[in-house]
């Protein structure tokens, strides 16, 4: 019973430990899964918001740049230039020079700004020699006839205007070292005739905007990349992954080749946002080209020409930002290890409290088990005899007055037999009451087996015996009294020594009768007894 009670209170304590570790784990699991979710779309915003901020700063400056050479233009000093260049020395051109070097040292942006004529001579140039801008001599301009930005340029009508590509500035037929990114913007200049005079031409400090998109870029974990159609990279990576379409080396470096599946997601939209295995991606797409503007395929080749033109949909840019997974979900990584150790503790806190309240659960039932074990004990010492372990008289007459009531109630027969072992004095006088009290054990054993599982033995006093045969009419009765008689006469008590004693019983029987009550109902079975003794004993009397 004790193992018993430890296995339930153990069990139960498993069971709550269980459900409760089980209950704050999912309460872990979807604070969480909240958090990652918010994580994520935090850094998905952050990301989308600082590629918006690329994307308007870089058409913020391509529309100033047109905004400036569409200045030059229209500029009343570079037309009079270029209709009067057959006279320049009836025009001040030292004006125009001084006029486009204050134009250079506001603007700072542009590498050279060039006047240039019809044959492809340039007339004007100012270089801005890193912050200190100068005409070039007369003797040093270049004819540009044969440059593709020229050409393109050129053949534009009125309100055009020429983008070039991004690519690398070349000086004298090579690639200028260190690189210097460059974006060529031109129109031409008609005079107020409408006649086409030459051509204003700016070449832009390509590094200011790429500067910019990676410092913008620099606000966020991510890394930054500025690739042209083609996905060529133009900024971020390694430098020498760079301006691979500028160089005929084998190995040359494409985004587009070296990540095939990201690439044509990207070419999909203009804009989006994805995640795969690697990392979060996410793009936007810059397009040069505003209303009247127009571009080609440039040439790396400094007098080849240009392939073809290029419309608004054929030239743009891609940028795109990529969080590796590792940054991407480090958050995550330190969310679950905090989560993880607070669920530890919990569980353990959980452990100590359920173990503690389990041992004073079981404390309590051990009390409790062992006062009803003392109930218990108390309540077969108030009803048992202690020699036999048959009821005792008292608790015998509660029950027959139960089972009286019962068969008066009902009306079934009620038969009573009083039992008194036969000569028993001269067994306590000659071996003794130790011999004497074995032999009543074993009697009532026999007794008790001998009735039926509804009938009632109890010891009377002494030797005697009582019995209640319930639901038992004269012939029941009578069979069940001779069986207890039989079954005594038949029982031997060894003792110690070896010797084995006999034993007979005396039983008289009355049944219960209209008008009669139970002390009329056990005198009538004790004068049955009686006359047993009276006629020899060892028999069976019925009243």
């Amino acid at each position: 019973m004790k193992n018993l009670t430890a296995r339930k209170t153990l069990f139960e304590a498993i069971f709550v430990f269980i459900f409760l570790v089980a209950f704050v784990a999912i309460a872990f699991w979807q604070v969480y899964s909240a958090r990652v979710d918010s994580f994520t779309k935090t850094k998905m915003s952050l990301e989308t918001s600082l590629l918006e901020l690329q994307q308007k700063y870089i058409v913020s400056d391509i529309d100033t740049i047109i905004s400036d050479v569409n200045f030059l233009t229209s500029n009343h000093h570079i037309v009079d230039f270029l209709q009067n260049t057959a006279h320049l020395e009836k025009f001040n051109i030292i004006d125009l020079q001084e006029n486009l070097r204050e134009f250079s040292i506001a603007r700072k942006v542009y590498d050279q700004i060039r006047i240039i004529g019809l044959d492809g001579m340039e007339l004007v140039r100012i270089n801005y020699n890193d912050g200190n801008p100068s005409a070039v001599a007369q003797a040093d301009l270049q004819n540009k006839s044969g440059r593709y930005y020229f050409e393109d340029t050129l053949k534009l009508n009125e309100g055009e205007i020429f983008i070039s590509p991004l690519d690398l500035n070349i000086e004298k037929g090579v690639i200028e070292f260190p690189l210097k990114p460059m974006i060529r913007v031109g129109a031409p200049v008609f005079d107020y005739k409408g006649r086409k005079m030459g051509i204003a031409l700016v070449n832009y400090f390509g590094r200011a905007l790429l500067d910019k998109f990676m410092e913008i870029g620099k606000q966020s974990t991510s890394d930054s990349y500025l690739l042209n159609s083609d996905g060529y990279l133009l900024e971020g990576g390694y430098a020498n992954q760079r301006w691979g379409f500028m160089f005929d080396e084998v190995d040359r470096f494409t985004f587009a080749e070296k990540y095939p599946d990201v690439w044509r997601m990207v070419l999909e939209r203009e804009r989006g946002q994805f995640i795969t295995p690697a990392g979060l991606y996410t793009f936007d797409t810059v397009k040069p080209l505003a209303v009247g503007a127009v571009s080609s395929t440039g040439s790396t080749n400094a007098y080849a020409k240009s392939e073809k033109q290029l419309s608004e949909e054929e030239y743009f840019w891609k940028l795109i930002s990529f969080v590796p997974s590792s940054l991407l979900y480090a958050e995550r990584e330190d969310l679950k290890k905090l989560l993880l150790n607070i669920f530890l503790a919990i569980a353990i806190f959980i452990g100590i409290v359920d173990y503690k309240i389990s041992l004073e659960r079981y404390r309590r039932r051990q009390v409790e088990m062992q006062r009803e074990e003392l109930l218990n004990k108390l309540h077969v010492m108030a009803t048992t005899d202690e020699l036999t372990g048959l009821t005792n008289r008292h608790n015998f007459f509660e029950k027959l007055e139960t089972e009286f009531s019962r068969a008066i109630r009902h009306k079934y027969p009620l038969g009573c037999a009083m039992i008194d072992l036969d000569h028993f004095k001269s067994v306590n006088d000659t071996y003794g009451h130790p011999v004497g009290d074995k032999l009543l054990r074993e009697v009532a054993d026999c007794v008790k087996s001998s009735i039926r599982q509804y009938d009632l033995a109890a010891r009377y006093g002494g030797e005697e015996f009582i019995c209640i045969f319930a639901h038992s009419d004269v012939e029941g009765s009578k069979a069940v009294a001779e069986r207890i008689r039989q079954n005594i006469e038949k029982m031997t008590c060894e003792l110690d020594d070896g010797r084995v004693l006999k034993a007979t019983a005396s039983i008289g029987v009355a049944f219960l009768t209209e008008g009669m009550d139970i002390e009329q109902l056990i005198d009538s079975s004790d004068q049955a007894l009686y006359r047993v003794k009276e006629n020899g004993r060892n028999r069976v009397e019925f009243n």
